[in-house]
C-alpha cells in the first residue's frame, strides 16, 4: 500500500451542502443493517433501502461495500468524540467560558 492510497478519502467527498446531507443520511441509516445483520451480511441494497434511495445513489458515493464499511466504521468510532466535544462546548458556555475544576 502506498502513501497516496492512505491519504485518499474512502468515498467521494461532498462539494455541496445537499451532497453532504446525503452522505450523512447514508452513513446514519447504514448503521441499522450493519448492526442488525452484521457487516459481512449487509448489502449495498440494505443500505440503500434504509436510506430511502436507489442503490445507484449509494454507488455514486461509494465504489463498493468495503468503502461504505470503512466510512461507516470511521463515523461510528468518531461519533463519541463528537458528542463529547459538543458536551464540553456546552459546559464551557454555561460556566462563562471557564474550564471546570478537577
Amino acid at each position: 500500500m502506498d502513501d497516496e492510497a492512505i491519504d485518499r478519502p474512502h468515498y467521494r467527498e461532498p462539494r455541496q451542502a445537499r451532497s453532504a446531507a446525503t452522505l450523512a443520511r447514508i452513513l446514519r441509516t447504514a448503521e441499522e443493517p450493519a448492526t442488525v445483520v452484521g457487516l459481512k451480511e449487509m448489502t449495498m441494497s440494505n443500505a440503500a433501502e434504509c436510506a430511502g434511495m436507489s442503490v445507484g445513489s449509494i454507488y455514486r458515493r461509494f465504489e463498493g461495500k468495503e468503502q461504505l464499511i470503512t466510512a461507516l466504521t470511521a463515523r461510528m468510532l468518531l461519533q463519541p468524540f463528537a458528542d463529547n466535544s459538543t458536551l464540553f462546548s456546552e459546559l464551557l458556555r454555561t460556566r462563562g467560558g471557564r474550564r471546570p475544576c478537577p
